[in-house]
């Protein structure tokens, strides 16, 4: 019998006043000063404040009854911090000082910075513990800029010209690259000129709820502006890290075992690989696709829904695991019609959601089959 290891707790846990969280595959910022139950609104996800129960509901975890087991910090449940004593639950209500920092709350620290426990160390120390011991922020807002539109990851924002942070659909940028990719001249006033649903980023900078980098940091992110890294650098399927494939068409990456069809990073290598997106997308403009590709690209199109609508399906494994079984052996010519195979990946989604919602689910994935029925 195999004993299950416990899980080291990194020390930025314990000194953060800030950390990020996850609750399914939705990521949130929980500030530890806020917390004071699930009813308080201590956590900063998706460019709203919510408590921990409407977090946890936000990330479609209700079943498990206990929003200190749903979410998560570095894969560890809070509930688990609470029991090591790295994370304390007030017993006071909050002052209305507290409400009103709730108007512009404090993002943990860049990697220049510290959290208000380290402030009276000397600076050299300060660097060090900035590098090792913060838990970085992982979130995303979306940004635009005229009609032009893309999300800005703000773990990776430094300056206007260094960091890129803003990813398209087709590329990593910085502020002033999204500002010259839509078509604005003036690039003195890229923080006016880019917005968070309406509101310039110049905003959110003065409610703290972005920050700038200093002119001299000399952080990873502000010291190599020229970086060729075009890539995201989490599995677009599953949201997690490691080793990834990295399409040469688009800044998509994948785990070999999540891509549809699954790859070995071998192959990879051995000539520019592209993911199943860019060949439809090169198959549509020159001729009709292939019947298995179209059954690829709609199952990972279902998995990798960035409206986290379709992907629902992850929550059922065992017929995902099924729908990927028979995606397999059509690969080796089982003769499966493609239209039976796509119509059981959508009624394996709808099944997925409540009764009362499957109607609107069924609308979205009858149209993406139009689509695909009319490429």
């Amino acid at each position: 019998m195999f004993r299950k290891k416990k899980k080291k707790i990194p020390k930025g846990i314990l000194t953060s006043s800030s950390l990020s969280v996850t609750c399914g595959d939705k990521v949130g910022i929980l500030h530890k000063d806020k917390l004071c139950g699930g009813s308080t609104k201590c956590i900063f996800s998706n460019g709203i404040w919510m408590t921990p129960n409407e977090f946890q509901k936000h990330g479609r975890c209700q079943s498990y009854k206990n929003w200190k087991i749903s979410i998560r910090c570095e894969g560890i449940c809070l509930k688990e911090l609470m029991r090591e004593r790295y994370l304390n639950i007030s017993k006071l209500p909050q002052t209305s000082k507290a409400k009103k920092n709730l108007e512009a709350p404090e993002l943990p620290q860049t990697s220049k910075a510290v959290s208000n426990e380290d402030s009276n160390v000397d600076a050299n120390k300060t660097v060090k513990l900035a590098t090792s011991d913060v838990v970085p922020v992982q979130y995303t807002l979306p940004v635009s800029c005229g009609d032009f539109e893309g999300t800005l990851h703000v773990n990776r924002f430094g300056q206007g010209n260094c960091g890129k942070c803003i990813r398209t659909s087709n590329r990593w940028c910085t502020p002033l690259q999204f500002l010259a990719l839509s078509g604005v001249p003036d690039s003195n006033t890229w923080d006016a000129q880019i917005c968070v649903r309406g509101e310039p980023l110049n905003t959110l900078l003065q409610k703290k709820l972005l920050s700038l980098h200093d002119a001299g940091c000399c952080c990873d992110i502000c010291t190599d502006c020229d970086s060729s890294q075009q890539n995201d650098d989490e599995c677009s399927v599953c949201g997690d890290g490691g080793d990834l494939l990295c399409c040469e068409e688009c800044p998509r990456a994948f785990h070999s075992n999540c891509h549809e069809p699954s790859t070995t990073a071998m192959e990879s290598f051995s000539e520019p690989w592209i993911c199943t997106f860019c060949k439809m997308q090169q198959m549509r403009k020159h001729s009709e696709p292939q019947q298995l590709l179209s059954c690829q690209y709609f199952l990972l199109h279902v998995l990798c829904d960035p409206n986290n609508e379709l992907s629902i399906i992850q929550s059922k494994p065992k017929e995902l695991d099924l729908l990927k079984k028979r995606l397999h052996e059509m690969e080796g010519g089982s003769g499966e019609c493609p239209w039976n195979f796509i119509s059981d990946v959508i009624l394996t989604v709808i099944g997925a959601y409540p009764p009362q919602k499957r109607e609107k689910v069924r609308g979205l994935l009858e149209k993406e089959f139009n689509q695909l029925m009319l490429s």
